[in-house]
């Protein structure tokens, strides 16, 4: 082997013949940095990698040996996790389901709907305020549940409902004190003289692992509510109602104490759009491998329908105690809204089954101002107030039907509005005669006819005018109480018996002339032989104070004993107060009483009406 020395040799010779050129110096590349991890480590690995990982380092390198290549694939987060996103797309069918439909259609030539950038939800009813709560994790520790909530008026109805659950099952909360009256598992009631905040603790008999609470506050019409079952169960996700009619002005709430799942649908027959989800928790836990699960679901919808219905709630997992209730004395029918700047491009979406009076300020909004107006009630109608002009009249008040919409424009001076059903300011049933006080004889006494002229008030008296009399019939002048009314009356069918004297009408302030009319007949003849009894009519005249008496009456054959056997008339009586004399009475049967023979008794009839004169 040549030595080193001759080795050198040969390089030099070669690189001065030419045969070897050496390459310029390579410039060193930096070092590769050190990687900038986040100030604070990652709160699930107490790490450095990157937030949605969940495992520690460790975990990752564990597998990795020198014959292994080192691929590093980070596990997948927890949003991946095929369960954990069921348990998102459930929430978000819930979501979608609890929102409330899409506005009525909007005319070919109002604003493009793409406007719309926000909206303003007006829940305009007897809900005042509702909070919940829920306390989870840390083992079997909890034993009571506070919550504060407002009512905003006197005598407002509390409704407070707590649950929990132990190493038995579901647990419920105790009543809050004096005064609360129970409802179902765990849910109580209460009236509140004044209006404030409150604070509601509901004790358990032991401790839970998981506890949810809520409390609602309504407004009443200062009685005391009356609250109906209308169906009630425990368990299932599909839960309906018995099949029932609500009184005119009453409101549902349904309530569901120790359900595991939250509400996902609530509907009813009668089609009411205005059911709101005032409470909807279900918070669980895992203990000791086992999980534990409870919660606490409410929901209301004021002024229903009083048509028959039936209400269907769907909840997820499972319902606990459940319960609907009609209310009676809560609710309120009328409400006030006034529209802002900031609800330009917005829909205002009116529910509460209120009739909202909606005001569009008297200085109008700039040019270009509009807004989006949606009617959900089912039976409450909005109507639209401004002392500005509307469609350039002064003094109309458009009104939006339920379920319907409107678009309201902004000119800088007035409004318009793409809304057809009008009325006039302070109009209550017919139009008053003092909103179209103009042209010959118009007066409050005269009624603007379809020919274009006013005449007297003929035979009706106008709404709201109390204490008139009509004064005038077929252009003829009346006098007195103008026209005859019948006020009393009395049929009696299929008699077999004298009828003993019996009160027909009582005057109290309205003493003065009467005309009794009567007429009585053989309905069903005897086998043998008859006799229909007579008749008298008793009262207390008002000039003497005197009782006074007609008849008896009768027919001149009582005793024909056929079906043409009658008799009627009329008698006029000057009846004063019973506070200073008796009723109008009348008596079958006083000289001539009534007989029958043989096996079919004879039956009779007698009518009687009463007009004041």
């Amino acid at each position: 082997m040549p030595s080193i020395a001759t080795q050198a040799r040969k390089l030099q010779e070669a690189i001065e013949s030419g045969n070897l050129i050496p390459t310029a110096a390579e410039t060193l590349k930096p070092p590769i940095p050190v990687a900038d991890y986040p100030a604070s480590p990652n709160a699930y690995s107490r790490g450095p990698l990157p937030a949605g990982s969940v495992q520690q380092p460790d975990m990752q390198r564990a597998w990795q040996t020198g014959a292994t290549p080192q691929i590093r694939l980070i596990p997948t987060a927890p949003l991946s996790n095929p369960v954990v996103g069921a348990a998102a797309q459930s929430q978000a069918i819930v979501q979608i389901a609890a929102t409330p439909p899409a506005p009525a259609p909007v005319p070919a030539s109002a604003t493009d709907i793409d406007l719309i950038s926000a909206i303003n939800r007006q829940v305009i009813g007897s809900l005042d305020s509702w909070n919940q709560t829920a306390q989870s994790g840390g083992g079997l520790i909890y034993s009571s549940s506070t919550i504060t909530g407002i009512s905003v008026g006197a005598n407002d109805l509390a409704v407070a409902v707590a649950a929990g659950v132990d190493n038995t099952g579901t647990t419920s909360g105790g009543s809050p004190g004096a005064g609360w009256t129970a409802l179902i598992t765990g849910a109580y009631w209460n009236v509140f003289p004044s209006a404030g905040s409150h604070t509601v603790t509901q004790n358990f008999a032991g401790t839970n692992y998981d506890i949810a609470q809520t409390l609602a506050f309504f407004k009443t019409n200062g009685s005391t509510p009356v609250f109906t079952n209308r169906g009630s169960g425990s368990g299932g996700t599909i839960l309906v109602s018995n099949t029932f009619t609500p009184a005119v002005g009453s409101s549902l709430l349904f309530i569901n104490s120790g359900g595991t799942g939250h509400i996902q649908t609530i509907k009813d027959t009668a089609g009411n759009t205005n059911w709101t989800i005032q409470a909807n928790i279900a918070p669980s836990s895992i203990d000791g491998g086992f999980p534990h699960a409870t919660g606490v679901q409410m929901a209301y919808a004021q002024n229903v329908s009083s048509v028959s219905t039936q209400v269907t709630i769907q909840v997820a997992l499972s319902a606990g105690s459940w319960i609907v209730y009609e209310i009676s004395n809560i609710g309120i029918s009328s409400g006030t809204y006034t529209f802002l700047s900031s609800d330009n491009t917005e829909e205002v979406q009116f529910s509460g089954e209120a009739n909202v009076t909606a005001t569009l300020p008297s200085s109008a909004f700039a040019v270009g101002w509009q807004t989006l107006v949606s009617n959900y009630n089912t039976v409450a109608t909005i109507t639209l107030t401004s002392t500005a002009s509307i469609n350039g009249l002064f003094g109309i008040q458009p009104i939006i039907p339920p379920g319907s919409s409107a678009w309201i424009f902004s000119d800088g001076a007035g409004y318009w509005v793409s809304q057809t059903q009008m009325s006039f300011a302070g109009l209550a049933g017919s139009i008053v005669t003092s909103q179209m006080n103009f042209g010959i004889s118009a007066s409050s006494s005269t009624w603007f006819r379809g020919d274009g002229t006013w005449q007297p008030i003929d035979w009706n008296v106008p709404p709201g005018v109390a204490g008139k009399l009509a004064a005038h019939y077929n252009g003829l002048a009346l006098v007195s109480n103008g026209l005859s009314t019948t006020i009393a009356k009395a049929d009696l069918l299929g008699q077999t018996a004298d009828i003993g004297s019996t009160s027909l009408f009582s005057p109290l302030s309205n003493t003065g002339f009467y005309r009794l009319s009567y007429y009585v007949v053989v309905t069903q003849v005897a086998t043998t032989s008859s006799t229909l009894p007579d008749l008298q009519i008793t009262w207390s005249d008002q000039d003497s104070f005197t009782s006074m008496t007609f008849g008896p009456v009768d027919s001149t054959t009582p005793s024909a004993n056929t079906l043409q056997t009658y008799y009627q008339g009329s008698v006029v009586i000057n009846a004063i107060s019973i506070s200073f004399g008796n009723p109008i009475k009348y008596q079958l049967g006083v000289t001539t009483h009534y007989a029958s023979s043989g096996a079919t008794p004879m039956q009779y009839s007698a009518h009687f009406r009463l007009e004041v004169l």
